[in-house]
């Protein structure tokens, strides 16, 4: 094992003999198929979208990456989004990995907490 302390994203597992490569350092490798199935764990390799102005807490995680299936990005704004809700947030999903679902539409995140 090159680094044993990094995290495991993905492995290869084989039932008929319950053989199990691990697949380090965020790589990916191909591999005879022999029996072999993959498996990924959902995670958000990519960093949450940020928002101009408002107050970032986290729920489920401590902000480091990768970011958990469900961790969540909480935002407020001091003086109340203009869009009207008191909270926005931005989750890990939980059906595609590495891919962060919002309550706000992704472009428009700057102009939602005034200054």
């Amino acid at each position: 094992m090159e680094n044993p302390s990094q995290p495991c994203l993905a492995f290869n597992y084989r039932e008929s003999d319950g053989t199990c490569q691990l697949l380090h350092g965020g790589s990916s490798q191909l591999v005879p198929a022999e029996g072999f199935q993959a498996f990924v764990q959902f995670l958000c390799l990519t960093d949450y979208p940020k928002m101009k102005n408002a107050n970032e807490s986290f729920e489920d995680w401590n902000g480091e990456h990768p970011a958990p299936q469900g961790a969540k990005v909480v935002f407020t704004c001091q003086k109340g989004f203009v869009d009207g809700p008191s909270t926005h947030t931005a989750s890990c999903s939980c059906n595609t990995p590495d891919v962060w679902c919002t309550t706000f539409a992704l472009g428009e995140e700057d102009g939602l907490c005034p200054p």
